[in-house]
């Protein structure tokens, strides 16, 4: 999760361990739920992956907006 600097990724949150992972054949799916605090609103969430041959990051990177104290997130991302 980036919150300050959406081109520098040496700063990023970690957000990993929120997530559930299976792996059926050549294909790895992870599902992420996260409730996002105040401090966390206008972060962006993507996805960095590596398969072996390299890191691939993902084309959607939404922004987080949390509205008073109901956060509200979509997100569905899809690596192929």
């Amino acid at each position: 999760m980036d919150k300050v600097t959406p081109s520098d990724y040496t700063d990023d949150e970690n957000i990993t361990e929120r997530s559930i992972g299976n792996v059926e054949g050549d294909r790895t799916t992870s599902t992420l739920t996260t409730t996002p605090s105040q401090e966390q609103h206008g972060a962006i969430i993507y996805c960095k992956v590596s398969n072996g041959y390299g890191s691939i990051i993902s084309v959607r990177k939404p922004r987080i907006d949390v509205l008073g104290n109901y956060p509200v997130l979509y997100l569905n991302v899809s690596l192929k």
